[in-house]
């Protein structure tokens, strides 16, 4: 595929989303809007401010689970997914940051582990992600999730506990897929904590 295809697939696509926002509400076209801008100011400039980067792409990757319940007309539905996303999420981004620290370093990124060095990353990714265990029970209990959320959460819940050990451990490989598995096994909680 070609640069040209590639960029027309993109711009399609874009407009696709915006008009089909649209149809839904205003509301929708602006978090839209929103999330498209954050999406093109990454690679140029929030992925070079490391922390800020990590945080507007956790707060982006949260949103299609607001974005959802938005769509139906219940934005706040969506806050307790999206809030649990986006904080499993920084985790995730904070431990790939760690595996890409010699790049990083070379190009000239100040990502966490090249301003306050990996050992501190590691241990700041693994009291996030200890944090997020009390988080991910008190949320969804205070929306009054279903007992299918919190049978089916225990799995990531201990997927996380295990990464926060083996950050703490300095252990460093194979964490992010780790993370990438609580993520979906959360979602399959979260709708099943609504349906159940």
């Amino acid at each position: 595929m070609s640069r040209g295809t590639a960029d027309l697939c993109v711009v399609g696509g874009t407009l696709l989303g915006i008009g089909a926002a649209a149809l839904v509400s205003g509301a929708a076209v602006l978090v839209g809007l929103g999330a498209l801008a954050v999406l093109l100011a990454y690679s140029p400039i929030l992925k070079r401010r490391g922390f800020a980067g990590n945080l507007a792409v956790a707060l982006v990757a949260g949103l299609p689970l607001e974005y959802g319940a938005l769509a139906v007309g219940r934005p706040a539905a969506g806050v307790v997914p999206w809030a649990l996303a986006a904080w499993l999420h920084l985790v995730r981004e904070i431990v790939k940051d760690l595996g890409d620290e010699p790049g990083d370093r070379l190009v000239g990124r100040r990502t966490l582990p090249v301003v306050i060095g990996a050992r501190a990353t590691a241990l700041l990714a693994a009291a996030l992600g200890v944090g997020f265990v009390p988080a991910s029970l008190a949320l969804p209990w205070a929306a009054r999730y279903g007992a299918a959320y919190y049978l089916i959460a225990l799995v990531a819940q201990l997927a996380v506990l295990l990464v926060a050990s083996r950050l703490i451990a300095d252990k460093r490989d194979r964490n992010a897929l780790l993370l990438k598995g609580a993520m979906v096994v959360g979602i399959v909680a979260l709708v099943a904590g609504r349906i159940a």
